[in-house]
């Protein structure tokens, strides 16, 4: 299992995190900047890691979304900041749609 303390850290492995989910802890909050600022991001590598952790994390984004969430806003905004990012990560959560 890959953990990823924050967001900074998530966004640089963006591109390496395979094809599960990326989890967090049950008490963290899809939709606070704060949250995603700062939490801790969990990424199987494996079958065996993901299904065990259904049982004890919560579901955050597929690993695929979270790049093509990323890919999109960095395609209409190459100057797009880290906080932007995480805007267009919660507008994803919220609408299930790209923030061009």
């Amino acid at each position: 299992m890959r953990v990823f303390n924050g967001f900074d850290e998530l966004l640089k492995a963006y591109k390496e995190l395979g094809v599960w989910w990326i989890f967090t802890k049950r008490e963290f909050v899809n939709n606070s900047k704060e949250d995603i600022s700062t939490g801790t991001f969990y990424a199987p590598e494996n079958d065996d890691e993901e299904e065990e952790s259904y049982e004890t994390l919560s579901t955050w984004l597929e690993t695929q979304t979270f790049e093509d969430i990323i890919d999109n806003k960095l395609k209409h905004h190459p100057e797009a900041s880290r906080d932007d990012l995480i805007e267009a990560a919660i507008y994803y959560l919220e609408m299930d749609d790209f923030l061009d």
